[in-house]
């Protein structure tokens, strides 16, 4: 009797042997990381978007999910299945905003979901004929008390400005609170042309690349190169916009040397706040902006607005972006072929850790561009980098937004 039990349980010893112990549950994945852009096409009525994400500990593979819905891409079924950490998207409808999340999978085992992020396709473009020129929009804080206690005084932050212009070197510089820059001195932006100035809002250009348009022989109504008023036609093509309430814009009617074409450029700056009330103020504001450019245009020339806009779309009352695009305009982040650290705010706060907001970025800092006359190659969050960190000294609690663009 014991042989046969000890012989039965010798065998069932010996068959898990070499079967095998039942086998363990595969690793979960761990949560992907945050997804950002890195591209965007248009062919035809059919549009493009590329993104990428890092690797997740323990992913064989990744799922997909994307919806028109920030609430609809968590219902939503798999979209794409990749072994890759990237991803070309294909076939989707142009001037469509789409939402996206990825999670990874090992085996039958599925680890979270990535934040949720979103990315509106290329509605139309130019021809891209002309040669592409840079734009960047930076305000300087160079004014309020809460400027020097933030970053110290201009003399202080100088330099980096300067390094930044000889680095990047844009054809256009739209500036904000510059009125440290007032005087139009050779040595506040070298190698660059003041073209408009009020009202701490500047527009220069390199003078290698765009001179200012005048009529005839007259000579502008400045001061040291500061307009004694504003006014919304000057003797030369250029001058300012009343926004109402004391805000302005000044714009700049500008030759490219190179091939003669004409383009308006604008630098603006509207009222802050969170509330709708201030809201309300910016829609109104935008309003007489589009009004005055369009007044300023007869001839219906190229037009580029730059600016900090005091508002981005994370807003439920981000309401003046909806008079843009009702105008034609459409932010030059959404028609950009390529986009750099879209995540990190372009305003900083003074602070040299990035900011970093999922789903849209939060700039405030933007560049307006009408879509069917502008191929918009880049758009980038410009600020100088020291590592993971923006480089010290800041020049303002603002980081500079960079756009290259060739306009129709």
């Amino acid at each position: 009797m014991w042989s046969r039990v000890s012989a039965a349980v010798v065998g069932a010893v010996l068959v898990v042997g070499l079967l095998g112990a039942p086998a363990e549950a595969a690793a979960k994945p761990s949560k992907v990381g945050l997804i950002t852009f890195t591209g965007a096409s248009l062919s035809g009525t059919k549009a493009s978007l590329t993104l990428r994400w890092p690797a997740a500990r323990n992913a064989r593979s990744y799922e997909l999910f994307i919806s028109p819905s920030y609430s609809g891409v968590l219902k939503a079924k798999v979209y794409k299945r990749t072994s890759k950490t990237s991803i070309t998207l294909a076939g989707l409808k142009r001037g469509a905003t789409y939402f996206i999340t990825v999670r990874g999978v090992n085996g039958s085992t599925k680890g979270a979901r990535a934040s949720r992020v979103g990315r509106t396709t290329i509605v139309s473009q130019g021809s891209g004929a002309h040669a592409p020129r840079s734009v960047t929009t930076w305000n300087l804080c160079t004014e309020k008390s809460g400027c020097v206690s933030g970053g110290g005084a201009w003399s202080r932050r100088q330099a980096a400005f300067q390094a930044f212009v000889k680095a990047r070197k844009p054809s256009v510089i739209a500036l904000q609170e510059s009125k440290v820059l007032a005087s139009g001195r050779p040595t506040a932006v070298p190698d660059y042309t003041r073209a408009a100035y009020y009202s701490s809002k500047s527009l220069f250009l390199d003078s290698s690349v765009y001179g200012v348009v005048t009529k005839g022989d007259a000579t502008r109504d400045e001061i040291d190169g500061t307009l004694r008023e504003c006014r919304e036609a000057d003797d030369g093509r250029y001058g300012c916009f009343s926004l109402g309430g004391g805000k302005y814009a000044v714009w700049a009617e500008v030759e490219d040397l190179a091939t003669g074409q004409h383009v308006i450029y604008v630098s603006v700056h509207l009222t802050s706040g969170k509330s709708d009330a201030a809201a309300r103020t910016r829609r109104t504001e935008v309003t007489r902006l589009v009004d005055a450019v369009a007044k300023a245009n007869p001839d219906g020339l190229p037009v580029v607005l730059a600016g900090d806009w005091n508002s981005h779309r994370n807003r439920s009352n981000d309401w003046q972006a909806s008079v843009l695009r009702a105008a034609g305009y459409r932010d030059a982040f959404d028609l950009a072929r390529s986009v750099g650290r879209q995540h990190h705010n372009s305003y900083n706060d003074w602070e040299t850790s990035p900011t970093t907001s999922v789903t849209w970025g939060d700039h405030v800092d933007k560049v307006w561009v009408v879509p069917g006359r502008s191929v918009v190659s880049r758009w980038e969050n410009a600020a100088p980098m020291a590592g993971t960190r923006y480089a010290a000294p800041l020049v303002s609690d603002h980081n500079p937004v960079l756009v290259r663009v060739s306009l129709d």
